[in-house]
Order: structure tokens, then C-alpha cells, then sequence
């Protein structure tokens, strides 16, 4: 009899397991986004930023734009590539601060890629953070509150007649 539960047991987890694999399946999408680009990130220095964005793109794409949108004093392009050929490797030197208040330098890297693929548009996206080690969490948060304290109504609960 013990045998029997056990048989059960790996059955009902085998169907279990299978119905799993069955559901991811079902839900997989043909084109990974930003995987395309075959982008990698070298850090040098952190503050401010400065790194080496590697594409080595699996597509050819008709252009590539590298920017840091979230940079100290503005947006900041990087780099414009025209045409990337799959398998090539192209290189792209960023360079960049955050606010103390932003939690990292973010590098966008988008696509227009050369073959469109049905059913999907024709843009691919890669983004990475660089932490900001100037960050503060807790200071950040107590600044917050405070601003918040100085924008709250306050409430006389007196009425009208008592309070003259």
C-alpha cells in the first residue's frame, strides 16, 4: 500500500510539472527585449559615472541611441550609431552624475531594428542603473516627511465664535 501513495504521489507531481512547463510555454514570446542589442556594461568609476557600453548586436539594426535621460543638468546622448551589423562589436563611453536625491545614473539604449518582425514594433530597449553611492535612503526619506509636514492643513477643531 505504501508503494501505491508513493506512485501516486510522483505522478501527481510529474502532471503537475508538466502542466507548468505546458503554461510557460503557452505564454513565451518570440523576441526577448533588449537582448537583441548584446549590450554589456563596464563600470570605471561610480561618481561620477563613468563606463563602457559594449553592443554586439544578434540583429542588424538600422540605428542605435545611447543616452543617459536622467543625468545632472539634463538629458545627456551619448551615442548615435547608424547601422549595426550582427555579431560586430561597437563601443560607446558614457560619462555622468545623478542628483544626490536619484538613486542611480540611468543608460538607455535603444534600437530601430533593420527587419521588421510581424506583430511587434520595430524598437528594441536595454536600460542599466549605476547606483549612486552619494544616495541616502533615510536622509531622503526624512526630507520628505518634512516637506510634507510643512504642506499639511492643519485643523483648528475650536468653532467659529471661540476662536475671535
Amino acid at each position: 500500500m505504501p508503494y501505491f501513495l508513493m506512485l501516486r504521489f510522483f505522478l501527481s507531481l510529474y502532471t503537475l510539472m508538466v502542466l507548468g512547463i505546458g503554461q510557460q510555454l503557452a505564454h513565451a514570446h518570440e523576441i526577448d527585449e533588449g537582448l537583441e542589442l548584446g549590450a554589456t556594461i563596464s563600470v570605471v568609476s561610480v561618481d561620477p559615472v563613468r563606463a563602457t557600453i559594449n553592443l554586439q548586436p544578434r540583429i542588424t539594426f538600422k540605428d542605435v541611441t545611447v543616452e543617459l535621460p536622467n543625468a545632472l543638468g539634463g538629458a545627456v546622448r551619448a551615442c548615435d550609431f547608424g547601422s549595426l551589423v550582427a555579431g560586430q562589436t561597437y563601443r560607446c563611453s558614457v560619462s555622468g552624475s545623478v542628483a544626490d536625491d536619484d538613486t542611480g545614473l540611468v543608460i538607455a539604449i535603444s534600437g530601430t531594428r533593420a527587419i521588421p518582425v510581424a506583430g511587434h514594433d520595430d524598437l528594441s530597449y536595454k536600460a542599466f542603473t549605476v547606483p549612486n553611492p552619494r544616495y541616502n535612503a533615510f536622509v531622503q526619506t526624512q526630507r520628505k516627511t518634512e516637506q510634507l509636514r510643512k504642506r499639511a492643513p492643519t485643523l483648528d477643531s475650536k468653532p467659529a465664535s471661540v476662536r475671535q
